[in-house]
């Protein structure tokens, strides 16, 4: 077929949400995960309040037109309702496969293409009569399912090491449970274990003109670390770019809790921020992969869930995390479950 522009073998689909039913999922930004092809969480709570009155159904893509640079682009499992920061693309099956279509909006290509045609500073946007002019190769049918078979199979490989992932995941947290079971002793709260004072953007040098941001959206969060940052210069940085951070912190996000927002810092630098929407947990008075185990338990996600406030947005305040009693382990303990998570890290980097 050769080169074709995505408007002439896709569309976008602007249908309005029926208020009579009830949709089976609802589809905000933070639900697409950067860089994955398949929709993986949504909200199916029949009465949550939401304002969201798009429509899309089973097969098409949802790509995330806010911040192209996130790569957000996934398949609908189902039908819906999403945001309006989401762009709703069909194929059109007679000039292209449907299931080949996810692959030419989730690569690196397209999303440059639609970076570059972004327009706004703190929250840039990107239209479909924009996007519809990005230019690419199409092979012909026959060769389009010959590839589409080949890349669905590569996405199920890795969604297999991804279940791997979450599984010794699992089996690290079982280890925690035991130990704090059989060998703790008494209760100290988070914030006594913890640096309290977190130095802000207006403390840093003079000599510091821009900063590496990190907010919720840097997060991978299903391998739980911080993937990647945006540079500002800092008098054009986000108003919620406030905390300077160091490697080996761990930011845990303040708003929905259900959603176990968290990751350790890897990157280092003066001019490392982090958002006000993350509760920064830097241990001091224990090791810090017993801060990790605290808060990747049952029950401290549980309490915060229980505890936090707001309907569409539910939060907490870093002051209900660092108040959260957890059981006290003696260093030696400690120490045992920081080998555990190391061994259990380098297990997962080889996956």
């Amino acid at each position: 077929m050769g080169k074709v522009l995505l408007g002439d073998v896709a569309k976008e689909v602007k249908e309005k949400f029926h208020s009579s039913g009830v949709p089976p999922m609802v589809v905000g930004l933070e639900h697409l995960i950067p860089e994955e092809i398949r929709l993986k969480n949504w909200n199916n709570e029949t009465g949550i309040n939401t304002t969201f009155t798009k429509a899309f159904h089973k097969g098409q893509i949802l790509f995330g037109r806010r911040r192209a640079y996130l790569k957000k682009a996934a398949v609908a499992p189902s039908d819906g309702i999403c945001s309006g920061d989401i762009t709703v693309i069909s194929a059109r099956p007679e000039k292209i496969l449907p299931e080949l279509l996810p692959f030419v909006i989730q690569n690196d290509e397209f999303f440059a293409f639609a970076v570059e045609k972004s327009a706004g500073s703190l929250s840039p946007r990107v239209k479909w009569s924009q996007l519809k002019d990005y230019a690419f190769q199409l092979p012909e049918m026959g060769e389009q399912r010959k590839l589409a078979k080949v890349l669905w199979q590569l996405v199920e490989t890795r969604e297999k090491y991804q279940n791997l992932i979450v599984q010794t995941d699992e089996l690290v947290k079982s280890q925690f449970i035991e130990m704090i079971t059989e060998h703790s002793n008494g209760l100290k709260a988070i914030g006594d274990l913890v640096e309290t004072k977190i130095e802000k953007v207006k403390d840093l040098p003079e000599s510091i003109h821009s900063i590496k941001y990190i907010d919720i959206s840097s997060l991978d969060n299903e391998r739980k670390c911080v993937t990647r940052y945006t540079e500002y210069e800092l008098s054009k940085a986000p108003s919620r770019a406030q905390q300077v951070i160091e490697k080996g912190d761990i930011l845990l996000s303040t708003v929905r809790p259900n959603l176990e927002g968290r990751a350790v810092n890897q990157y280092e630098g003066d001019n490392i921020v982090a958002s006000t929407g993350f509760c920064i947990l830097r241990a001091k008075k224990c090791e810090p992969a017993y801060i990790w185990g605290i808060i990747s338990s049952r029950q401290f996600v549980t309490y915060i869930c229980e505890i936090a406030h707001g309907i569409s947005y539910p939060a907490v305040n870093d002051k209900d995390i660092l108040g959260y009693m957890a059981p006290a382990l003696d260093d030696q303990y400690q120490k045992r479950y920081a080998d555990i998570l190391e061994q259990s890290d380098k297990s997962k980097f080889t996956m």
